[in-house]
């Protein structure tokens, strides 16, 4: 748990709550349930950020039970309802989480929509798609939130996609006028590329070993997480630690250099640590160039539609680093990094890392308090 300073936050209290409030923002994903916390009590604002692996629908349940007691506000966004291990449909998956957080909160909460709307159970149910894979919109919030830019991208690279999102007088657009969530994907706003899930395929289907180009095998089960720690880039321990759940994750350093030598069938008999090396070099390399695809996409598409050049992009997400910011070095853009500016404002220096999303959210409920 952090505070902020006194002299903030008494203004911030004073000003707008006569009495003590907590409220919270959730992130429903498919790899993570992410909560922040912002309670005020004698004059104080404090910011709590909690992270959970995503362990099926019971255990998010009950952790939403166990972190969330007594909220006088809870705004939800989620991108778990298009899994489809778990639903039939986006309306399904949506109508669910509205389902178990009505019945968990009541008429406390509400789910975040475009444009910074606020919906409640019943038209967030009746309009699904509203509110179905908003949880860009809560990044977008920060950067408007701490006065960062009025125009300008936002990407959040996570642990499975990269949302690009353009931000017009500091709330965010979308490039298509019937958005549909899943249409992002066609503008480039959306993309399956991210740190740890990204399947190899997603990516690319042929690698280069020494100058020979090679096709991947169809039913390769190598993932971004795999070459990045053959890279040694990132722990595939820590990482199997915190996802233990997830079968398809290489575990250590050794089985992830097999899962990447598996992609042209040869094991560590025919090639070596060294060649494998030589692949995830190849593959993290492919997977900046489409992550810089997407967003020059987008820009030019902002550019066509809104007579903007957008010259500053706010970085989020686990792969803001290791992706997005090298897939950007050569271009001529200003880059400012949301976790940093984030951990500053607020004085996260021991908060769970990339929570920014349920941050925002929380924020938002917070200025929706201020207006009632």
């Amino acid at each position: 748990m952090v505070v902020l300073s006194q002299e903030c936050c008494r203004d911030i209290y004073k000003s707008h709550f006569p009495h003590p409030f907590m409220i919270f923002g959730i992130d429903i994903g498919g790899a993570n349930i992410k909560l922040t916390q912002l309670n005020s009590e004698d004059n104080r604002l404090e910011v709590t950020p909690i992270s959970y692996p995503f362990l099926g629908k019971g255990k998010m349940i009950e952790d939403l039970i166990f972190s969330i007691r007594n909220p006088d506000v809870v705004v939800v966004t989620q991108t778990l309802c298009i899994s489809r291990q778990l639903f039939s449909s986006a309306r399904e998956g949506t109508h669910y989480i509205i389902d178990v957080t009505e019945r968990l909160f009541g008429d406390r909460v509400r789910y975040l929509g475009l444009s910074y709307n606020l919906y409640t159970a019943s038209e967030a149910r009746e309009h699904y798609l509203k509110v179905a894979c908003r949880n860009w919109v809560a990044t977008c919030f920060l950067a408007s939130y701490l006065n960062l830019f009025e125009d300008g991208l936002v990407i959040d690279c996570g642990t499975n996609s990269t949302d690009i999102v353009p931000v017009l007088n500091c709330t965010p657009v979308t490039l298509d006028d019937n958005d549909q969530a899943y249409t992002r994907f066609k503008t480039g706003e959306l993309l399956w590329s991210g740190l740890y899930f990204t399947h190899v395929l997603s990516i690319t289907n042929t690698v280069l070993l020494d100058g020979d180009e090679y096709q991947v095998r169809a039913n390769a089960n190598a993932l971004s997480s795999d070459f990045y720690a053959v890279l040694r880039i990132i722990s595939p321990e820590t990482i199997a630690s915190t996802y233990s759940h997830r079968f398809d994750i290489g575990k250590s350093f050794e089985t992830s250099t097999q899962r990447i030598l598996d992609l042209i069938v040869a094991d560590r008999e025919l090639l070596g640590a060294n060649d494998a090396r030589k692949i995830a070099c190849y593959l993290a390399e492919k997977q900046r160039e489409k992550t810089l695809k997407a967003i020059k996409k987008v820009l030019a598409a902002t550019k066509k539609k809104f007579k903007i050049d957008l010259k500053t992009v706010g970085l989020a997400g686990a792969g803001k680093d290791i992706i997005v910011r090298k897939a950007l070095e050569d271009e001529d853009l200003d880059i400012i990094d949301l976790e940093k500016e984030v951990s500053e404002a607020f004085d996260l220096k021991d908060s769970a890392p990339n929570c920014e999303t349920s941050l925002g959210c929380a924020l938002l409920g917070m200025e929706a308090c201020k207006k009632t």
